[in-house]
């Protein structure tokens, strides 16, 4: 031993090292006294070599990890020149281990209590149960639309809308830099774990095409994935050390990957990772921007991945956030966002499937039987519908069916469920403590990690967890015993019901809703005085994006103590707000509102404060043009979504205000790029644009908004899509709703899509309108000035218009006042595609050239851009086309009418 440390000791720097601390040092008679003389022993042992430190530096242990981590870099650089390759192949960089430890974590799907009273975690390979998830977007009809037609380089000519607006999410993954927005619960996680399994087989060679068939992806196969939080975790813990890199420094993932590569027993360090980077060899998954304890943490992060994207330029990189979180300084400039779908019809017939097959292997028949009874159990109720959108609401309802037979409609009473079955297991094992007892102890666990003092925690250390809990297991004093009674109990808790998971030395929930919503019944449990301490003693604590679930999801708790219970909490919010509040401030407290009803419509709960309704009055000053820019753009759509679950008074056709009256004359229609001194150049005009022409036009009313979900829902009440007579144009009897109407009703105020031509020429007909041609279109937005856009020559910009997939999705009617034209013609560009009255071919009045195909000569035109395509789009001269049976989750209309003065006195008319 004495010669094997004498031959490396030319390294310079002592390479054993000793950490005491004289204050600490243990009595005569104590086992550690004994182990300390160990110690002591081997040091002096070894001091003769020359190769021993001893550090007492102020910083403690935290230091002298950091200086023996320091030091071993060292010795690790001093040795690699030696090492002779062909003799240890690989030994300081085989990347073999690693490898196989992310394939076997990502190569399941762990479905916790499946069986109750096993206490085991049902395990189903990742391929078998997985169901691909969607974004939206757009294809051409025989393939996938290409990112130079997205940009808005295309022939018109040659583009016909797809049929379906949703893609397969894995073929965002095209682009090198792609954040992935979803809901809770909508499977990012499983999402990047399937990536990082795929990656795995493809560059250990298990399954040479694994990465190319399931993932289109044939380069960048090593797979970094990485736990958001555990790595801003890390550079907390560490950015004090005095030879730590700046904040922002790309050279912390490196450092955060061979630490972790020390408690995995990778024998990866530093120097490996940053090679694999540096040689662009690597896809990195970053999983869970949200879950960064708070927005500073959050922007630092988001500032980190920037650089660590222009450090590795070669490398993909792929990040995962709730969109809650993923606002302002956050979001990330330079990345494309795919935004996660709800499940279609097809991907939940598809996932129960496949787990009815897997619960009942071999069994062809009961898997059939079960199939059935589990459909009939999850399309039955409006309410089940929705959850079952969501994949890991999904996995609970299959599985809470499994064991209950029965489904819960409002989202509280299913956590309670799952809850409850999941705390059960524990009850089957002797000398363990009751269900009731389990949850009790994780709602504390839980509102412990919602109301640290730093911010939420996701992950925490065990230690820190039993402490927390410590005081229940010590008749309300925290002492050692008590504390490893805790500790117990915490390492049982997750054998028995996983409701909470190890990782490493830490823990954490299963799934984050979980821990919200205990924090939430840990809440509901308390005193008013103590609820209100903890949601009010910070004003804007029940608006922040960390506490939004566990505010939506106590209203459910609350409203098993009785309604009063949830009237008095928004009464708190009414009181909140001062005698003079701020539009922003009203707007985001009218937003909240909306959302809890939202929760509570299972339950029919209604706002019975009188202040709610001149709230929503007040509100109404988010479409005012001056003041409508002191409120984020977020918190508009939620005060708008708000008032079109109250009754947007702004949305009817028999309001004389809900109508624009455009005069009778001529302007200048279309445009052109061969003369920049002739009237409406534009360097971006398309031939199919030309020639411009001046077109006279009697005078015509426009509505101000595209028709909304609530305006169309009326027309199916009215029986609609019964009525033949309204389908003179086409379509009868093709259809039965819009397309994804059951999400689309949820939001009465936004444009209503997922309507083909037919329908839109079908409402019109219904209520006494027509669709607009696409003269009287374009007059509007261009008006006689020839502007290029509806409010003028300036380029788009997130200001005016939801395009270009800034938002995400579509936006309630009119909370652009920016954009609106000078007749305040609202959502023009931008938002939704609208269908115009007449075919492609009919440009303005006359037609300018002749249809080159059946295909064209059927199509219909759309104008106006949409919330997923660029500013090119936006252009007042700019034509789509898509056939009469379109229907995609971006395809809209408006309506037109004749003059006040020439239209019928019959108020039914």
């Amino acid at each position: 031993f004495d010669g094997a440390l004498a031959k490396y000791k030319d390294v310079g720097e002592p390479w054993i090292m000793f950490y005491f601390d004289d204050d600490a040092r243990p009595g005569r008679s104590s086992e550690a006294a004994r182990q300390f003389a160990e110690v002591w022993e081997f040091r002096e042992r070894v001091e003769q070599l020359g190769i021993v430190g001893t550090y007492k530096g102020v910083r403690g242990v935290d230091g002298f990890y950091e200086k023996v981590s320091e030091h071993l870099r060292k010795l690790i650089h001093w040795l690699a020149p030696q090492v002779d390759p062909d003799k240890t192949p690989a030994r300081l960089s085989d990347p073999t281990k690693y490898l196989r430890d992310i394939l076997d974590k990502s190569a399941w799907i762990d479905i916790r209590g499946l069986q109750i009273g096993t206490g085991r975690t049902n395990r189903f390979p990742i391929e078998e149960l997985y169901i691909s998830l969607t974004t939206t977007g757009t294809e051409r009809s025989d393939e996938p639309l290409s990112r130079d037609v997205k940009r808005g380089r295309h022939n018109a000519d040659e583009l016909q809308l797809a049929r379906q607006p949703a893609v397969l999410l894995h073929e965002a993954l095209r682009d090198d830099r792609l954040v992935v927005v979803g809901d809770p619960g909508a499977g990012k996680t499983t999402f990047l774990r399937r990536v990082a399994h795929a990656l795995c087989q493809t560059h250990l060679g298990d399954v040479p095409g694994a990465a190319a068939e399931r993932l289109g992806i044939t380069d960048r196969t090593f797979p970094i994935y990485v736990r958001i939080s555990q790595l801003a975790q890390h550079l907390q813990q560490h950015s004090h050390a005095s030879f730590a890199p700046a904040a922002d420094s790309a050279a912390w993932l490196p450092h955060f990957l061979e630490a972790v590569s020390v408690g995995n027993c990778w024998a990866l360090d530093a120097s490996f990772f940053h090679q694999q980077l540096e040689d662009g060899r690597c896809t990195v998954l970053l999983d869970g921007l949200d879950e960064a304890p708070d927005r500073v943490v959050r922007q630092g992060m988001s500032q980190l991945i920037q650089h660590l994207a222009a450090a590795y330029q070669r490398c993909r990189f792929v990040v995962t956030s709730r969109p809650a979180a993923y606002v302002g300084e956050v979001v990330l400039p330079d990345f494309a966002h795919a935004r996660i779908e709800p499940l279609s019809d097809v991907a939940v017939e598809k996932f129960l499937t496949r787990w009815c097959e897997a619960v009942y292997p071999g069994s062809e028949d009961s898997a059939r039987a079960h199939i059935d009874e589990l459909l009939a159990a999850v399309r039955g109720r409006a309410e089940i519908r929705r959850m079952a959108r969501s994949p890991v609401m999904l996995t609970a309802l299959a599985v809470l069916h499994w064991n209950e037979r029965r489904l819960p409609e409002q989202r509280a009473d299913l956590y309670e469920s799952i809850i409850t079955w999941l705390s059960r297991s524990r009850e089957q094992r002797s000398g363990r403590a009751t269900a009731d007892r389990t949850v009790v102890l994780l709602q504390e666990l839980a509102l412990a990690m919602q109301d640290a003092s730093e911010g939420r925690k996701i992950q925490v250390p065990n230690h820190w967890a039993a402490e927390k809990l410590a005081g229940e297991f010590g008749a309300g004093e925290v002492t050692r015993e008590s504390i490893a009674r805790a500790e117990r109990f915490l390492d049982e808790e997750e054998i028995d019901s996983g409701i909470i998971v190890g990782r490493g030395n830490e823990l954490a929930f299963w799934h984050l809703t979980f821990q919200e919503f205990l924090a939430a019944k840990a809440i509901a449990s308390r005193l008013e005085g103590e609820q209100h301490r903890l949601l009010f003693f910070d004003p804007d604590r029940v608006y922040l994006s960390d506490w939004r679930e566990v505010v939506l999801l106590l209203v459910g708790a609350l409203h098993e103590q009785g309604k009063a219970k949830v009237d008095g909490l928004i009464a708190t919010m009414f009181s909140g707000l001062g005698e003079s509040p701020a539009l922003a401030d009203q707007a985001r407290c009218a937003g909240l509102i909306g959302a809890i009803l939202r929760d509570l419509q299972p339950l029919n709960y209604q706002v019975c404060d009188p202040r709610y309704h001149r709230l929503l009055d007040d509100v109404m000053g988010i479409f005012d043009r001056d003041r409508s820019e002191s409120v984020p753009v977020e918190e508009r759509i939620a005060a708008a979504d708000a008032l079109g679950r109250a009754g947007d008074p702004r949305i009817d056709l028999h309001r004389d205000d809900y109508w624009a009256n455009i005069p009778a004359g001529t302007f200048l229609m279309g445009a052109q790029k061969q003369d920049e001194q002739q009237p409406n150049y534009d360097l971006e005009a398309y031939e199919d644009e030309s020639p411009v022409q001046e077109v006279f036009l009697d005078g015509f009313r426009i509505a101000r908004y595209p028709i909304t979900v609530d305006q169309y829902k009326q027309f199916m009440e009215d029986d609609g899509y019964k009525e033949r007579r309204w389908w003179q144009a086409g379509g009868f009897a093709d259809f039965s709703a819009p397309a994804e109407w059951e999400q689309q009703i949820e939001y009465p105020s936004r444009p209503v899509v997922g309507v083909s031509w037919w329908e839109a020429m079908a409402y019109c007909v219904w209520a006494g309108c027509h669709l607009p041609t696409e003269a009287q279109w374009e007059r509007v937005a261009r008006g006689t000035e020839g502007r290029k856009y509806p409010w003028g020559n300036e380029e788009p910009d997130e200001a005016r218009i939801n395009f270009d997939n800034n938002i995400g999705h579509l936006t309630p009617v009119g909370i652009y006042p920016l954009g609106e034209t000078p007749e305040q013609v609202m959502d023009l560009a931008g938002n939704v595609w609208e269908w115009c009255d007449g075919g492609f071919d009919a440009y303005g009045v006359t037609a300018v050239r002749n249809p080159s195909s059946a295909v064209e000569a059927a199509s219909r035109v759309l104008r106006g851009g949409s919330w997923f395509y660029v500013a090119g789009y936006c252009r007042a001269a700019y034509r789509f086309r898509g056939g009469p049976q379109n229907r995609v989750g971006f395809l809209g209309f408006r309506v037109a009418a004749v003059p006040l003065s020439t239209s019928s006195p019959d108020p039914e008319a």
